[in-house]
């Protein structure tokens, strides 16, 4: 009797439902094995105080908490990280208030909803606790706490409890991790239990009752964008208008070359930011106080955005530094100005620096004028793709007594670079010797001394030449 079977499988299809069950049989042991590894981005901010207390909040939004499902009793011994996280491009900054010397607490908290349960618990009171790319005042840890839940509701919380010893410290870093391991012993299957709470919150306690001022939003996030902002003009544009007792000259940029400012603030940290007024190539800009007008003299250094700034919650620096380039002359006298940010309101820049030169008939010469300062990461603001609406140098001089006086016409205006000759001192020396070689020649064709008077004629000639030259 023939017990062979009938038909032989081809090899390949053989081989191909090798590989299928083997693959389906690691996939779901690959989903078995992964670590469970829980990540929140923190991107809300919020903070608040009363008499003598000030609580400063991160967390994640409510609709970005999600839900955690994990089947632990499929698992052996779980490997199981929990991360607090800033968003790319951010760190979180942690600064303990000033003045608030009492007690200080800074804590990273998760939970599901309705909590957990405690019997039959896995419970862990001694998790690691790791910070990734700290700067700053490392942190201490205090309290620690993990639990899932033993029975219902299902979950998971975590307390983890910080400390920064003194007022003033600050730490930066741009995640935190809590990471445990679940024993195999723990067989709940957590499902689709969602997150209430995935925050860092700190609290803040003043000494002996004292009332403080608000220290705002302590813990924040910060972006990590060090590159500067550097704004440069050409004023080219000359305007002079006299009046009857005082004379205004001007030397702007023209409208078509205003530009666009943009800037993500909100992404920046600590960022320089540079204005300049500046001559077009070749040129210098010049400011001539007129002579006559003996009264008031202001020479302003004005830009703004169109739709101006508004002041509240604004970056204002009312001492930004002042530099001027390749400067000649009398050098401008006074201090002080304004450069600020717009806080609520339209969003853009403005800045004004007023100058004076001391006495009618100064001058100065100059190629830029730079304002610049340091705007602070408390400022985030997005100024996106906002037009400039003045980018401008304006002198004012007024007379005395109401004299009316000759228009000074330009008397702020672009003026031609002077390139220094560097054989100026050389050609002065060869047109001295050419001189005194000319009384040589003279004296000699007197005396009809003909060998000497070829002596010198060869020797003029020669550096006749040699003046050309150069």
């Amino acid at each position: 009797m023939n017990t062979e079977f009938p038909f032989k499988a081809p090899s390949f299809l053989i081989r191909a439902k090798v590989i299928g069950l083997f693959l389906g049989l690691l996939l779901p042991l690959g989903s078995i094995f992964a670590d469970t590894d829980i990540t929140r981005e923190l991107s809300e901010e919020s903070n608040s105080a009363d008499a003598n207390s000030a609580i400063a909040t991160l967390a994640t939004p409510g609709g970005s908490m999600g839900t955690i499902t994990r089947d632990f009793s499929a698992l052996g011994d779980e490997p199981l990280t929990i991360t607090w996280k800033a968003p790319p491009g951010k760190v979180i900054r942690v600064t303990r208030p000033t003045g608030y010397t009492g007690n200080f607490s800074l804590q990273f908290r998760i939970q599901t909803e309705n909590g957990t349960s405690a019997s039959g618990a896995f419970q862990d009171f001694a998790p690691t606790v790791s910070f990734a790319d700290l700067v700053g005042t490392q942190p201490s840890i205090g309290v620690r706490f993990l639990q899932l839940s033993g029975g219902a509701p299902l979950g998971i919380e975590t307390t983890i409890n910080g400390h920064l010893p003194n007022p003033g410290d600050t730490v930066d870093f741009t995640s935190m991790t809590v990471t445990t391991t679940v024993p195999a012993s723990y067989a709940q299957d957590i499902s689709n239990a969602a997150f209430t709470t995935f925050q860092i919150q700190g609290t803040a306690a003043s000494m002996n009752g004292d009332t403080l001022a608000n220290p705002g939003q302590w813990i924040q996030l910060v972006g990590t964008d060090t590159s500067p902002t550097d704004i440069v003009r050409e004023v080219s544009e000359e305007l002079n208008v006299p009046y009857q007792n005082f004379a205004i000259a001007t030397l702007s940029t023209p409208g078509a070359e205003l530009g666009t400012i943009t800037r993500d603030f909100s992404a920046s940290s600590n960022t320089p930011l540079s204005i300049t007024w500046k001559a077009p190539a070749g040129k210098l800009i010049e400011v001539k106080r007129p002579t006559g007008y003996t009264g008031n003299f202001t020479l302003t250094f004005q830009m703004h955005t169109v739709n101006g700034t508004a002041a509240n919650d604004a970056f204002q620096d009312f001492a930004p530094a002042v530099s001027f380039a390749d400067l000649t002359g009398i050098q401008p006298t006074g201090s002080g100005g304004l450069l600020q940010l717009s806080g609520d309101g339209p969003l853009g820049m403005e800045a004004t620096i007023t100058r004076s030169l001391p006495n009618p008939g100064d001058t100065v010469r100059f190629s830029s004028v730079t304002v610049s300062t340091t705007v602070a990461d408390t400022y985030a603001k997005n100024i996106d793709n906002v037009a400039f609406g003045k980018f401008e140098i304006e002198g004012l001089a007024e007379s005395m007594v109401g004299d009316t006086l000759a228009d000074p016409g330009q008397w702020v205006r672009l003026v031609d670079v002077v390139v220094p000759d560097p054989n100026a001192a050389r050609k002065a020396k060869i047109r001295r010797q050419l001189k005194a070689l000319k009384r040589q020649i003279k004296k000699a064709r007197r005396k009809k001394d003909k060998r000497k008077l070829r002596t010198l004629l060869k020797k003029y000639k020669k550096l006749s030449r040699l003046l050309r030259r150069l």
